[in-house]
């Protein structure tokens, strides 16, 4: 009887300390900052707890990239106690639409590694939000018109297709030559997503000579090409027919 009794309480104590264990809980595990300006510094409290009944040791926390900061309060959590882990974000040279990941490793045996996302959306200065989730796209062409051979005093006239291939308003804000031998001009300057428009080109080559080399500027809201350079060239030949 003493044997059983025996056997039926090492059976219990084993049964305890199997189950005894830590268990990290995050009471949420994602977060959206926002729209925020480039150069704010934010920050988040993820607030973990421990609702095992064994303590729960923080063993290492680490961020995604240097932009981030993050600190626990406490790196040992007795059975129903909580801590907060701050992470901080500065968006000083960076812009769009950014995501970043904190990992955090206990001694969790069933989840060693947790992982902590945060969000935000960092506008230039005087920037809208819609620029930034869906921004406007210039696509041209080419970035190239040649002429070939020209006589001179003869006017000759091209045009480039170009485009708006993203999902907000894309605005030619400004278009000009780098010679007086070039009149430029755009069809539009406002164009919807997907929308068409022209570059025209008039080359009058009165009082050139030999070969020319000049460029079209175009200024656009579109943030990854903001200055878009066009080269036009021709060889002006006195007294030929082209």
């Amino acid at each position: 009887m003493k044997k059983l009794f025996y056997t039926i309480s090492l059976l219990a104590v084993l049964s305890i300390s199997v189950m005894a264990q830590p268990k990290a809980v995050f009471s949420e595990e994602k977060y959206d900052f926002g729209s925020i300006r480039q150069g704010e510094i934010v920050s988040h409290e993820f607030v973990l707890k421990n609702e095992g009944n064994e303590i729960l040791k923080i063993e290492n926390v680490k961020a995604t990239c240097g932009c981030t900061a993050v600190a626990p309060e406490k790196k040992e959590l007795k059975p129903g106690e909580s801590t907060k882990i701050g992470v901080k974000f500065d968006s000083n040279g960076r812009r769009g639409v950014q995501q970043k990941y904190v990992y955090v490793f206990t001694n969790d045996p069933e989840r060693p590694q947790s992982r902590l996302a945060f969000a935000t959306k960092i506008l230039l200065e005087g920037e809208i939000e819609s620029e930034v989730v869906n921004p406007p796209l210039f696509h041209i062409k080419s970035n190239e018109i040649d002429f070939g051979s020209v006589s001179e005093g003869e006017v000759k006239s091209e045009r480039i297709t170009f485009m708006n291939r993203g999902k907000s308003e894309l605005e030619i804000i400004s278009v000009k030559s780098s010679c007086d031998c070039a009149a430029v001009s755009v069809s539009k300057k406002k164009l919807r997503p997907n929308e068409v428009a022209f570059l025209s080109v008039r080359f009058d080559s009165r009082g050139k000579s030999g070969a020319l080399t000049h460029t079209i500027d175009l200024i656009t809201n579109d943030k990854q090409h903001t200055e878009v350079a066009v080269t036009i060239k021709a060889n002006v030949v006195k007294g030929e027919k082209s």
